[in-house]
């Protein structure tokens, strides 16, 4: 009978008693060993009580992670060493215009500027090769419609307990409207409001350009 009841309680999680009368989580294993007395049985226990300590906090993380990454104002993703997306948060949906079906779909660079596409790509292989802790930058995104969209991208690589990489968390903020305003509010300061010409200022920060490069020889090499 104990035994049987020895067997019931093997391979599966069970619960001890300390000394204290408190429990424990504990891990139970029953191996037959055949001697020459017959067969003996061998029984191990283990406390497991840091293991399930260790994945309630991880499972907790994670649960924390999730609400974040889909409640998130800024745009999130998740992406493979290759560039295709694996998970693409509501805001970021927005953000591009896709759905989530069609970015799934997609890399990062399918929906990236052609002209920001070879400085995005060597900073990710950077921050790949541990060449950089992070990778950020502002560039452009292509919008479904065409649109141009500009973003702050800040991106971080995800790697293992081994160390090996995993994939690209990134997050992304929209600063079209602070781009455009800054790029308005340049022009209104260097171009007349009514004639949309450049100004006297403008005019004389252009002309003290042209005397420095002529000074130094470059306009004889351009």
């Amino acid at each position: 009978r104990d035994l049987q009841k020895l067997a019931m309680a093997a391979d599966r999680e069970v619960y001890g008693l300390r000394k204290d009368g408190s429990e424990f989580p504990m891990e139970c294993n029953l191996i037959p060993v055949e001697g020459t007395e017959g067969t003996l049985i061998s029984y191990t226990v283990r406390d497991i009580t840091n293991r399930k300590q260790t994945k309630k906090a991880l499972r907790e993380s994670e649960e924390r992670f999730r609400k974040v990454f889909e409640t998130s104002t800024y745009g999130m993703t998740i992406f493979s060493a290759d560039g295709g997306y694996i998970e693409v948060n509501p805001a970021f949906c927005k953000i591009t215009g896709y759905t989530e079906t069609e970015l799934l779909a997609r890399h990062v660079q399918d929906i990236t500027h052609p002209d920001d596409r070879e400085e995005d790509q060597a900073s990710l292989q950077r921050l790949f090769k541990g060449g950089i802790p992070i990778h950020h930058m502002e560039k452009r995104y292509v919008h479904k419609q065409g649109t141009i969209v500009w973003i702050e991208v800040c991106v971080s690589l995800v790697k293992n307990s081994e160390g090996n990489p995993l994939y690209f968390v990134s997050q992304i903020h929209d600063i079209s409207k602070a781009h455009n305003l800054t790029r308005q509010l340049s022009y209104q300061e260097s171009h007349d409001h009514l004639t949309g010409l450049i100004n006297r200022k403008e005019f004389e920060n252009r002309l003290q350009q042209v005397l420095i490069k002529a000074q130094t020889g470059e306009l004889e090499h351009a």
